[in-house]
């Protein structure tokens, strides 16, 4: 799929895709503005405040990062070999980006999207949980 949205510049939903078996593909270029985060309409305080995130968090200061394999049961968790590769590549994506732990999003705290599960909630909490802070070099 990440090959997939490479070919086709309109079809840009996302930046990274994480596999079932932990590889990391970067699907779209630095510069290309993914599609991924088009709302940042979640302003309800359920998961996390949305006071900083309600119509802030979009897609010109975003990344998107795609984990497969929950389709149709989305409400299966990523497999532990893409949890593991999460815990490296976010760490990577805060030292490139300067992202600070805080600003770490499941895109359910942010979005509306689906009510059978909070998607990225495990994974952005473990992210968050390591507490990690750029280097700022």
């Amino acid at each position: 799929m990440a090959l997939a949205q490479a070919k086709n510049p309109t079809k840009r939903g996302v930046t990274v895709w994480v596999e079932t078996d932990g590889t990391v593909y970067w699907s779209t270029a630095e510069t290309a503005i993914p599609t991924h985060g088009d709302g940042a309409n979640r302003n309800d305080n359920k998961y996390v405040d949305n006071a900083k995130t309600y119509r802030a968090v979009v897609r010109t200061n975003s990344i998107g990062v795609e984990f497969v394999g929950n389709y149709p049961d989305v409400a299966k968790p990523p497999t532990r070999e893409q949890a593991r590769a999460w815990l490296l590549l976010v760490r990577f994506l805060q030292e490139r980006y300067d992202i600070s732990a805080e600003n770490i999003y499941a895109h359910n705290w942010i979005d509306f999207k689906d009510r059978r599960y909070c998607e990225g909630c495990d994974l952005a909490s473990l992210a968050r949980k390591l507490a990690y802070e750029p280097s700022k070099q």
